[in-house]
């Protein structure tokens, strides 16, 4: 990449208004942004950026491959006072993420259910929710991870580059700024608003899918989600199954031409 993280560009990019002031801190190398931030939560908004992750941690403790200065690799960490749903939380933090590499970069991601962050067919980056209960109450980590100039991976997916952007003008601090500017904004939305938002940037809904749930392959019709962004299909035979995003792995299109990595790296799902 071409452009150093910085805690205080990442401020001085930040809106002019938010809840409240975060602490931002930017690490030449770290075995996870996610790990980071937990020890050291202090109930205050937080933004954890890495120029290069060791460990980083994907769903299903999964690997996610994070070479220096080729991504974004960021954990915002939000009070709570009570424990979140997890499932309307990574629609969320999904809904701010597109708005926000839209807003800044002119691209148009989509999502993929739950919590895969997909451009032209490929998978380009993903979410991981995390909840821990301090003394201080409940705290959220949105662990948020975008391939950009990872071509030297061959495991990885197709990375975003500045040659795929409408605006060739953007900075990494300006997307991670945008993040937590359009993730505060949704804190004080209500959930209908930005679920809806949510629901027309999925993937396949209507069409055909594969998947596993609990180990067994399975197609069916994706149907749409519940108010817990449970995943509703309907199977080939039986009921509509609603289920969790901790039983459902391999979710594809069985119609269309979807890539998908071909090693675990970097494989939320």
């Amino acid at each position: 990449m071409r452009d150093d993280l910085k805690a205080t560009v990442i401020r001085e990019n930040l809106p002019s208004q938010w809840l409240v002031d975060p602490r931002v801190t930017v690490l030449p190398s770290v075995d996870s942004t996610n790990t980071y931030a937990k020890q050291r939560l202090n109930h205050r908004p937080e933004i954890v950026v890495a120029e290069r992750q060791t460990a980083g941690k994907g769903r299903f403790h999964h690997r996610f491959v994070s070479p220096a200065q080729a991504g974004i690799y960021l954990t915002i960490v939000w009070p709570l006072n009570d424990q979140a749903d997890g499932g309307l939380e990574a629609a969320r933090a999904a809904v701010a993420v597109v708005q926000a590499v839209a807003a800044v970069t002119g691209l148009e991601l989509a999502i993929k259910w739950p919590n895969d962050l997909v451009f032209r067919h490929q998978k380009r980056g993903g979410l991981l929710i995390e909840q821990v209960q301090t003394s201080a109450g409940w705290q959220l980590l949105i662990g948020i991870g975008l391939n950009l100039a990872a071509t030297d991976f061959p495991a990885l997916p197709v990375s975003l580059t500045l040659a795929d952007t409408p605006n060739q003008q953007w900075t990494r601090n300006q997307v991670i700024a945008a993040i937590y500017g359009q993730l505060t904004a949704l804190f004080q939305q209500p959930a209908a608003t930005w679920l809806a938002v949510y629901r027309q940037s999925v993937l396949w809904v209507g069409e055909r899918v594969q998947f596993n749930v609990s180990g067994q392959a399975m197609i069916g019709i994706l149907q749409g989600f519940d108010p817990h962004n449970r995943l509703q299909v309907q199977p080939q035979t039986g009921p509509l199954l609603v289920l969790e995003a901790e039983r459902v792995s391999e979710l594809m299109p069985l119609d269309q031409n979807y890539q998908k990595p071909n090693e675990p790296s970097n494989d939320f799902t």
